[in-house]
């Protein structure tokens, strides 16, 4: 592990940018536990607390030492203030649970995890990724996320790899769960980047439709196309992997997804495109039996799993009421 972050933390001194879309990348790497004296850590969070230390001195360098870091700590930037404040009461709310918790210990394990070190993950993107092409970078890290853990879960697919018995049925797989413990996690994950790259699918799309209308040819052309098939073949892995964990959850937040951004589109054969799409779906629904009753036991929270989710929620909210 010490070799580990001294290499992690020369290449982030090295290459800062690089480091961080390698995180991006690496997000599932909080499943690889260990511990430090009696503190959990993850892989992730070395990571981060890596990559924190040295933007830390990075920063230090470029305020002029440490009376230009005092001056910019006493009078920070104005910039996006409402979301500071935002981002600071959340982080103050988290800090009074762990206070006010029975179980400090697990609190603090859980404020950690939770609250503190994705807040430093955020900060450092919010300072370091400011060009189209650093946003780019970002969200090709996603998608070679997104595709590595697909991959996995393909291969558990017809091996059974490293997979509980729990999601076996007849001997055969019935869901996967790839690198995690359960099916859902792979929704959990999976969900946000598809709907990101819809939307930035929808985004160069129509930049070769302006290319296509002023007959335009070039390089920009060739790496639009390129990347429009990237972002397809994110998408379409994606959602076979939704497919293949029966990740319901997920699956209907797409389709969502999907929906709300052609709505809202600015063209009205968009919106009309969508509306279309939205009634044919729900005449097949309601024209086919088994659809519809299934989808009947969904909304009025009939089957088991919602009513899982049904006593979660009360058992939460006696929690907080407590």
């Amino acid at each position: 592990m010490v070799l580990f972050i001294l290499f992690f933390g020369t290449l982030a001194w090295k290459n800062f940018s690089l480091a961080l879309n390698f995180t991006v990348f690496a997000l599932p790497a909080y499943l690889i536990r260990f511990s430090f004296g009696e503190l959990p850590y993850t892989m992730l969070s070395v990571m981060i607390w890596t990559l924190f230390f040295v933007y830390l001195v990075c920063l230090w360098k470029k305020r002029g030492g440490m009376q230009g870091f005092r001056e910019w700590i006493r009078h920070p930037s104005k910039e996006h203030l409402s979301l500071r404040l935002a981002i600071g009461l959340f982080f103050i709310s988290a800090c009074i649970a762990v206070f006010v918790s029975p179980l400090r210990d697990d609190a603090l394990i859980a404020w950690k995890a939770y609250f503190l070190e994705p807040i430093l993950f955020f900060i450092m993107i919010a300072t370091t990724v400011r060009t189209r092409k650093d946003v780019r970078m970002v969200l090709f890290s996603m998608g070679l996320s997104l595709l590595a853990v697909t991959l996995v879960g393909v291969f558990q697919k017809f091996t059974a790899w490293k997979l509980d018995p729990l999601y076996m049925v007849g001997g055969k797989v019935d869901r996967i769960t790839s690198v995690y413990g359960f099916p859902n996690a792979i929704g959990l994950y999976f969900g946000p980047i598809i709907a990101l790259f819809t939307g930035w699918m929808w985004s160069t799309l129509r930049s070769l439709q302006r290319h296509a209308r002023s007959h335009t040819r070039g390089k920009n052309v060739v790496r639009n196309v390129l990347l429009l098939w990237f972002q397809v073949l994110v998408i379409f892995s994606g959602i076979l992997a939704l497919v293949l964990a029966q990740s319901e959850g997920a699956l209907v937040a797409v389709f969502v997804a999907f929906v709300c951004l052609g709505l809202f589109a600015p063209q009205w054969r968009s919106k009309l495109i969508t509306a279309l799409i939205v009634l044919i779906v729900c005449v097949g629904i309601w024209s086919q039996p088994e659809l519809k009753n299934y989808m009947s036991a969904k909304l009025t929270f009939s089957t088991w799993s919602e009513q899982v989710r049904l006593s979660i929620w009360k058992e939460s909210w006696q929690l907080v009421l407590a």
